[in-house]
């Protein structure tokens, strides 16, 4: 688990340690109910342990596949 607690709802976590990059991202079924906004936030302690990387937030949903 990305969190000690595990009480966020985070989908996916890519990481690049090389380029020291991430992608954060969230799949919803409906991309309407995708909010970039919520899953910065539900990844702050995520993003916190990791300042040294560039990190992208993403949502997901059936229609990118």
């Amino acid at each position: 688990s990305w969190e000690n607690a595990n009480t966020t709802d985070i989908h996916t976590v890519a990481v690049d340690e090389c380029n020291k990059r991430m992608v954060i991202g969230e799949v919803k079924p409906n991309p309407n109910e995708i909010n970039l906004g919520t899953l910065e936030y539900k990844a702050k302690n995520i993003a916190a342990s990791h300042k040294k990387y560039t990190i992208e937030y993403k949502g997901f949903s059936p229609d990118d596949m």
